[in-house]
């Protein structure tokens, strides 16, 4: 041991202990790379219970441990499995109980298209096995609201195309509420707006109407969720869950018309409308005004002329009626010949009914004389009968007599009274 320790001083050769050289690599690290970028697969994810996410970032054969703490595991919309391509913002660490570093991300985003599709595929997958794109759940649209609700950015052309062909159309009531449709804060905006035109807000809830301070009663009939056309990325706000699952939760219907014809979101599978276009959607939510006054008049003459026709129909069913209709005398002597029969066929029945009734009571009566004590007593019985103040008893067995004094026995053909004078008797006494 001497021999070693001259040789590392006779080198210079630095001797750190195992605490301190860990630590030393540790701030190293921080320090040389400080806040930085990875971009990686993802491999060997792993949730713990506390929250934590495991990962690996690979690029070919390399391989760079991580660790998403709980917080910003959470924070992040970022649904978490092997296999999808991600920028991962934060500081390289090392670890001391196991003599390896890694990276501790802040922010994390799937990166390129590709892995954007593979977690969409993976969402839509998930929440349509809960139901939530079943077409039993979507609702017909009302044919002609009385209030629209729309649901859009203040900015773009979205907002005046869908209110300009609202007016070509058909006048309505339009309450706006603005959101963002772009970026980190949108989705959350999205569901401020869905729960407030629909589920919140609902009719009878006060809000003002911008600029004017007026007080108007929230709460509308259809919402329309608009914005224009983009990339996934432009559109991602659409695919966030909490957005798909304040559409499922809305009281009233909802027309997605997110993007162009070709662009599909999940808000487009969960809502009750998918309209191609804004534009679209405006048509679809209310009838053009001539289109809707042409129908008006079809129905009003096609009123008028089924009322013609049922006045015609009844007038002709009164005719034939009062044709076959009998004379009132003829019609009277009919019911006076029903009367006489259904008077014979009842005094015939009510006949036969007491007949019947007599029968049963003599046979009641034979066999209540047959049955009765009365009939014991002819074969030498007596019914033996205790008098006093509480009123008069059988006497079943001898021990009854006890305190008796006034007696009856009746035999078949009559009643005698008698007294006790003896107390109870034993047998063989």
């Amino acid at each position: 041991m001497p021999a070693t320790h001259d040789i590392k001083q006779s080198d210079n050769t630095p001797v750190f202990g195992v605490k301190e050289l860990s630590t030393r690599i540790k701030e190293t690290l921080e320090e040389r790379f400080g806040r930085l970028c990875v971009r990686g697969e993802t491999s060997n994810v792993f949730r713990s219970a506390r929250g934590h996410v495991y990962v690996r970032l690979k690029e070919g054969d390399s391989i760079l441990e991580a660790v998403c703490w709980k917080n910003v595991a959470e924070a992040s919309s970022m649904e978490w499995h092997d296999g999808i391509e991600v920028e991962c913002v934060g500081r390289l660490s090392a670890y001391h109980g196991g003599s390896k570093y890694q990276l501790i991300i802040d922010e994390v985003t799937p990166s390129g298209e590709g892995a954007l599709y593979r977690m969409l595929a993976e969402r839509r997958k998930r929440l349509e096995g809960e139901g939530l794109f079943a077409l039993e759940r979507k609702r017909a649209l009302p044919f002609l609201p009385s209030r629209i609700g729309l649901i859009t950015s203040l900015q773009g052309a979205v907002l005046h195309d869908v209110l300009h062909r609202l007016r070509e159309r058909c006048v309505r009531d339009v309450l706006i509420w603005p959101s963002q449709v772009q970026g980190d804060e949108a989705a959350a905006t999205l569901c401020r707006a869905l729960q407030g035109l629909g589920g919140r807000g609902g009719r009878g809830e006060l809000g003002n109407r911008q600029g004017d301070g007026e007080s108007v009663l929230l709460g509308v009939d259809v919402i329309i969720l608009a914005r224009g056309g983009g990339s996934i990325e432009d559109l991602w706000p659409f695919n966030e869950e909490n957005v798909v699952r304040a559409i499922a939760a809305c009281p009233v219907p909802v027309i997605s018309a997110v993007g162009h014809e070709t662009d599909w979101t999940l808000a487009d599978l969960v809502a009750d409308y998918r309209a191609p276009t804004p534009s679209a959607a405006a048509e679809k939510v209310v009838p053009v005004r001539v289109e809707l006054l042409r129908r008006l008049r079809d129905q009003h003459a096609l009123l008028a002329q089924r009322t013609v026709n049922v006045y015609e129909r009844c007038g002709e069913r009164e005719r034939g009626l009062r044709a076959r209709l009998p004379s009132p005398q003829t019609f009277f002597n009919a019911c006076l010949q029903g009367w006489a029969r259904h008077s014979d066929a009842f005094d015939k029945a009510w006949l036969h009914l007491v007949e019947g009734h007599e029968r049963t009571c003599a046979t009641q009566e034979r066999l209540l004389e047959n049955t009765s004590y009365r009939q014991v007593l002819k074969r030498g019985y007596a019914a033996v009968r205790r008098n006093d103040a509480q009123g008069t008893s059988i006497i079943m067995s001898r021990h009854a007599c006890a305190g008796a004094r006034d007696l009856s026995i009746e035999f078949h053909d009559g009643v005698v009274d008698a007294s006790v004078t003896r107390g109870e008797r034993h047998d063989g006494v």
